[in-house]
């Protein structure tokens, strides 16, 4: 994943993880290490989220802030004689659509004002496409920190899971 301004939070990333058990046994293993939501743990980070049958879907919950907005869907399937864990990391679609409203509708006041305010020269008017340009670099500024998180959480969920799947 790159860290350019908006489409690296976007994107997602496929993943593999090799088990040496069942199917069943390795929904197991997954499922046991995923906590209730609204479970309050001593730990820095925890799985949380389902593995039933042959699908996995997992997000996880940092202590001290809201959940991540990052999401884990897998499913268990035969690959020769080996049972694999496939799936993707990506940004909940709830995030997506909330950080392209926010910045279509800081672009779109950005240049509404400063069009507004350069046709009419009106100083009001410009300071504030001033604010919405600081709005849109502040919310840009938050996308390159939650795609750098979100590196270090996919790291963090895809040891956590080799470990679980392995012998």
């Amino acid at each position: 994943m790159s860290m350019t301004f908006l489409p690296s939070i976007y994107q997602s990333v496929d993943v593999a993880f090799v088990s040496a058990h069942s199917v069943e046994e390795s929904s197991r293993r997954v499922s046991a290490l995923c906590m209730p939501y609204t479970a309050d743990s001593l730990a820095s980070r925890w799985l949380v989220g389902t593995a039933t049958g042959s699908t996995v879907r997992l997000t996880w919950r940092v202590r001290g802030s809201k959940p991540s907005g990052m999401q884990f869907k897998g499913t268990f399937d035969q690959v020769g004689n080996k049972i694999v864990l496939s799936g993707t990391f990506s940004l909940a679609w709830l995030e997506q659509a909330f950080l392209s409203i926010w910045f279509c509708v800081l672009l779109l006041a950005l240049g509404t004002l400063l069009y507004n305010g350069v046709l009419h020269g009106d100083r009001n008017i410009l300071g504030g496409a001033v604010v919405a340009g600081c709005l849109l670099a502040f919310g840009g500024w938050v996308a390159r920190v939650r795609g750098a998180e979100s590196q270090g959480d996919i790291a963090w969920v895809s040891a956590v899971l080799r470990e679980a799947l392995s012998p």
